[in-house]
């Protein structure tokens, strides 16, 4: 199964390395293979200082954490993915969650799954007939079964 991973997925297993998100990650099905466009690594590094805030963690942990939780995503260049793919993604997600472009593209890509916990993604997707968004929920179960 090919898996594309948002930030915000990539946040919540750095803030909680021990939850069911970063099960996924950090213990990685076999048959899974995560990627994400190099862009999440700019937005990790933005997000920093929050993520220290919320965590506590010093500099040096937070680096370790991360590298743990990315150890087992492939980055991908945006400029791989084709034209036609970031045209449709930005299309669908006008008036709703532009940012996610990327994400979205390279999904179409490598017709694989997104995986987010944005509730206001997922829901924009599926009104416009989208069901190739996949859950924490259904991820976990499918591979851990709970």
């Amino acid at each position: 199964m090919r898996v594309v991973v948002d930030t915000n997925i990539v946040i919540s297993a750095i803030i909680n390395d021990k939850g069911k998100i970063g099960e996924l990650l950090l213990y990685k099905p076999v048959d899974i293979h995560f990627s994400s466009p190099s862009f999440l690594l700019e937005e990790l590094n933005i997000h920093t200082k929050k993520i220290l805030t919320i965590t506590g963690y010093s500099e040096p942990e937070f680096q370790q954490i991360k590298l743990l939780v990315i150890s087992n995503i492939k980055f991908i260049d945006p400029g791989k993915i084709k034209k036609e793919n970031w045209e449709t993604s930005y299309n669908m997600l006008i008036g709703n969650d532009e940012k996610d472009t990327s994400f979205l593209a390279l999904n179409m890509e490598i017709n694989g799954f997104l995986w987010t916990g944005d509730k206001k993604l997922i829901k924009g997707l599926q009104n416009k007939n989208y069901d190739k968004v996949i859950t924490t929920k259904v991820l976990y179960s499918k591979y851990f079964g709970l």
